[in-house]
């Protein structure tokens, strides 16, 4: 993509509501890895599960127990947008006790999600406002040096 000629790049806020999260536990990720790799195995579906798992425990309010209807048709929705075959996934090869149990030993923070947080209960509504600040901050930035950005829709 070109603005006025000119070449632009993504810039990507990697694992961002995982960051977020953990800076109000008053903990830094540890951003040397993928936040998501390797928590379930080792293939590329693996990562897309774990991930899919943190991120809609967010959305949820409390950590995921099992796959709902929709929790399965979104799930497949963005398989199939990343260009991975409609029928890559298999929820009976996903339990959630399992992705539940290897989340938390990677990431044993999340176990407070849904608790009290630097004095109150956070949400979700949470995560997209400070998320939506770290964007805007940034745009502000690159506008100071003349820089042209767009905000990115893509999850």
């Amino acid at each position: 993509m070109r603005i006025d000629g000119e070449d632009v790049v993504e810039i990507d806020i990697s694992s961002s509501y995982l960051s977020i999260f953990y800076a109000w536990c008053d903990q830094q990720l540890d951003t040397d890895t993928d936040a998501y790799r390797g928590i379930l195995g080792p293939t590329e579906l693996d990562r897309q599960v774990a991930k899919f798992w943190i991120n809609a425990s967010f959305g949820n309010g409390k950590l995921l127990t099992r796959w709902t209807k929709e929790f399965k048709q979104d799930f497949q929705e963005r398989l199939v947008k990343k260009g991975m075959a409609p029928g890559a996934f298999d929820p009976k090869a996903y339990p959630m006790s399992v992705i539940k149990d290897r989340a938390l030993q990677r990431h044993p923070l999340l176990l407070r999600w849904g608790g009290e947080i630097r004095g109150r209960v956070r949400d979700w509504g949470d995560l997209m406002f400070v998320e939506s600040e770290i964007i805007i901050g940034a745009m502000q930035e690159l506008m100071s040096m003349s820089i042209p950005s767009l905000p990115s829709t893509i999850a």
